[in-house]
């Protein structure tokens, strides 16, 4: 997802979490709906340039190191740093 690519993942842990089903990529639960999504994808049935886009934007927001450094900082602030 962070490349812009359309993405195809199982319905299962984290995914479930990042992947907004037909905006950012496609979640499969059952070999029947992976089937359905790869013949959709594959026939170019989707808007590659905004799935794609979509993806990239959500990794970019919440997931890349930037995104979460003020999260590290306090963590490593917490759990780290040893007072003098």
């Amino acid at each position: 997802m962070r490349f812009g690519i359309v993405s195809v993942a199982s319905a299962v842990t984290i995914n479930n979490e990042i992947v907004d089903h037909g905006e950012n990529a496609f979640l499969a639960n059952s070999v029947e709906e992976w089937k359905k999504i790869l013949v959709i994808v594959l026939e170019n049935k989707v808007d590659f340039i905004t799935i794609g886009n979509n993806a990239r934007e959500k990794i970019i927001r919440n997931y890349t190191f930037d995104a979460n450094s003020r999260r590290y900082r306090e963590f490593i602030n917490r759990n780290c740093i040893v007072s003098k």
